[in-house]
């Protein structure tokens, strides 16, 4: 982590985020054009790019658990090109090294829902697998983990 906080384009970018922005609680309203999102339990101050990565990181939980669903650079950079965009910042920040940082949150973010399902599973009262989830994403943590910061 110490490269990513020191990295300038990550550190001078901290906001407000929901910090648990996966698919169920981005609501789309195709009549109004509109996003909503939902569930703000984990809402707080964090990297923007953090984020982006929960919201990517979502991606291969959707309807099924699979990796491979995981955006490829290309379309992480068409994705951002529309963020940067909406937020008026600068479009050419949709790059490989932006990609490179959100890959390194993704792992992170495998890494904390592993940790969040562990706890979950000894003070939940929902009758889920969370030892089963907490496992699921400590292996994507493994495998991003060993290309990403080894």
């Amino acid at each position: 982590l110490p490269h990513l906080i020191s990295n300038p384009q990550v550190g001078k970018d901290i906001v407000l985020c929901h910090n648990d922005p996966y698919a169920p609680n981005v609501i789309f309203n195709a009549e109004q054009k509109s996003v909503s999102l939902i569930d703000f339990d984990y809402t707080d101050l964090n990297f923007s790019l953090f984020d982006v990565a929960s919201h990517f990181a979502g991606y291969c939980f959707l309807d099924k658990v699979d990796i491979s669903m995981y955006p490829t650079h290309e379309e992480q950079k068409r994705w951002l090109t529309v963020y940067f965009r909406a937020r008026g910042m600068d479009e050419s920040l949709s790059n490989d090294t932006t990609c490179r940082l959100i890959d390194q949150f993704s792992a992170v973010v495998h890494l904390m829902r592993g940790l969040w399902s562990l706890l979950q599973a000894h003070i939940s009262t929902l009758t889920f697998d969370f030892i089963k989830h907490g496992k699921i994403h400590f292996g994507y943590y493994q495998k991003m983990r060993q290309s990403l910061f080894d």
